[in-house]
């Protein structure tokens, strides 16, 4: 009977009987696994489907202007916008930044993984915090508030002509250009943005900003993923708009 009993407590402490502490994390540990998988596919789907309602909704309004069909990739619309106070002082800006290339893998783009964001590469923007045209280089489309900027039949030329240059930036640099004008009122500006097809993400953009009363430019920008050319108006200031 001892026998027994001395074997039956050998073998029952040979058991390897999980913790409930071991369980608790355990669980915890897949639970966060599952919430970062389903983060990843939604950050993905809203990647994917920004370009196409993007451009839906621009069509609605006629802020897209149709490009020829050898050019498919390429939106160039023309809007007005007003410029809203900063302090006593209305203000309208204009910023870009060579982010590079995107991280292209087998004909997708590489998302970032939760809680990190594409880098913002282009910025039209008024009283320096509210974005009306951003863009990044990273993922595909771009946004437009169609609230606040309204189309208009006005015809741009995208030249630099009449403007100062600001300068040339290149990726690895980490610098941006960025130029606020203040005290224009409203404004005009065009946007050109060529896009590449497969993916959606913008590779060169070109945005033009005028004074609307008198049909001044303002700020021009060149940009591609890894160069960026600026220029502005003498009168207008630098403004770090990734500050």
């Amino acid at each position: 009977m001892n026998d027994e009993g001395e074997l039956t407590r050998e073998i029952v402490g040979g058991l390897s009987v999980p913790s409930r502490r071991d369980d608790f994390v355990a669980r915890v540990r897949g639970n966060f696994a599952a919430s970062e998988r389903r983060e990843v596919q939604r950050w993905k789907r809203r990647s994917y489907v920004l370009l196409a309602i993007t451009l839906a909704s621009l069509a609605t309004t006629g802020a897209l202007v149709a490009a020829p069909a050898a050019t498919s990739g390429v939106v160039d619309f023309t809007v007005t916008c007003p410029s809203e106070l900063r302090g006593d002082r209305t203000v309208f800006n204009l910023g870009a930044n060579p982010t590079g290339p995107a991280d292209v893998q087998n004909g997708q783009v590489v998302k970032p993984p939760p809680g990190f964001h594409a880098p913002l590469s282009l910025e039209v923007a008024t009283a320096d915090t509210i974005p009306v045209l951003t863009f990044s280089g990273g993922a595909g489309g771009y946004q437009l508030d169609r609230r606040r900027c309204t189309p208009t039949k006005h015809k741009l030329a995208l030249t630099h002509k009449g403007l100062a240059a600001e300068g040339t930036y290149r990726q690895g640099e980490y610098l941006d250009f960025g130029t606020r004008c203040v005290g224009v009122g409203r404004v005009i500006f065009r946007a050109r943005i060529e896009s590449d097809d497969a993916t959606g993400v913008p590779v060169h953009a070109q945005v033009l900003v005028i004074r609307f009363k008198t049909n001044r430019p303002l700020m021009y920008v060149d940009w591609t993923p890894t160069v960026v050319h600026g220029w502005s108006l003498k009168s207008c200031e630098k403004w770090q708009f990734l500050s």
